[in-house]
């Protein structure tokens, strides 16, 4: 699926998606993601459960059949890492310039058998709502680049609605969590 990702930045480096190094910034931000929903609507990991995640990350990234001689040794190293790649790599492309809902443009329904006006009412403060999540949780430093605001307010809004979230799902069966409820949403 990735071999024919590839190019040349604004900057006129070339890039490809099966290279190492962007391959395991694609990994990694799969791996960011979990430890930050954990930590906005589930329930925030402890060190070592944050390592051992890491660890098995590492397992799952084996699995792609990409070179992992440069995978960070820890989860304290995966941190080090994020931070440098967040912080002096990461950079506000033209994907992200160019993105509908990042510029408040309407979406195409996800699944066509959501009635078309039925998204054409919810579709929009969905956007919203997921453009808003999106930015709260992303690290101050990328919020910075990306040139998006975010105050204090903000942040207690996202833990209130983040604990509501969590709450919820306390309320939800077990067998609908996990696989068959990503399924069905997604």
């Amino acid at each position: 699926m990735h071999k024919d990702i590839k190019g040349t930045t604004d900057e006129g480096r070339r890039y490809h998606a099966l290279n190492p190094g962007p391959y395991f910034w694609a990994h990694a931000t799969f791996l960011g993601t979990q430890y930050v929903v954990a930590e906005y609507f589930g329930e925030p990991r402890g060190d070592s459960e944050k390592e051992q995640l890491y660890q098995e990350s590492k397992q799952w990234y084996a699995l792609y059949g990409v070179s992992a001689t440069n995978l960070p040794e820890t989860y304290a190293d995966f941190v080090d890492y994020w931070d440098e790649m967040v912080g002096t790599v990461l950079d506000k492309t033209e994907t992200v310039r160019r993105s509908r809902l990042l510029n408040g443009q309407p979406t195409p329904r996800p699944d066509d058998r959501i009635p078309a006006v039925l998204w054409r009412l919810v579709g929009p403060v969905l956007g919203r709502l997921l453009v808003w999540t999106a930015r709260g949780t992303l690290p101050p430093a990328a919020r910075d680049k990306l040139g998006w605001e975010w105050s204090a307010d903000d942040e207690r809004r996202l833990r209130r609605f983040g604990a509501a979230v969590r709450i919820g799902f306390r309320f939800v069966p077990e067998r609908c969590q996990g696989c068959e409820l990503s399924v069905r949403l997604g």
